[in-house]
């Protein structure tokens, strides 16, 4: 089969001080080469942690979204590497470059509700 996973972006648009930017969204449509994908809420602290992937032994693309309505959340796919960030309500959908096997994420001051959806490469 092909053509498995299917992710549909929403518009981006920005205007401030006179400049502006626009683009409409569009669809990413994924081969799937594993069968194992992993959905849910995971309550993370404020030391760093994994989400569970369950069978998922070659991570491709995942998507967070940040359910707390007043901390932050700092995630990235490496051990001690956490470079990223969603606020409030934030959510991201990303491809774990290869080799990269974890998503590891860390709340900033007090324990948050992470939702997490992961598939396999």
């Amino acid at each position: 089969m092909a053509n498995e996973l299917n992710i549909t972006l929403g518009l981006v648009a920005f205007t401030k001080a006179g400049k502006s930017f626009r683009r409409e969204g569009g669809e990413v449509i994924v081969n799937v080469s594993g069968n194992h994908f992993q959905a849910g809420s995971q309550s993370v602290g404020t030391s760093e942690e994994g989400i569970g992937l369950g069978d998922i032994t070659s991570l491709g693309w995942f998507a967070l979204r940040n359910l707390d309505a007043t901390n932050k959340v700092y995630w990235g796919n490496v051990t001690g590497q956490l470079n990223n960030e969603l606020l409030p309500g934030e959510r991201v959908y990303a491809r774990a470059k290869s080799g990269n096997n974890a998503i590891r994420v860390q709340a900033d001051t007090a324990a948050c509700e992470v939702e997490f959806a992961a598939f396999s490469a």
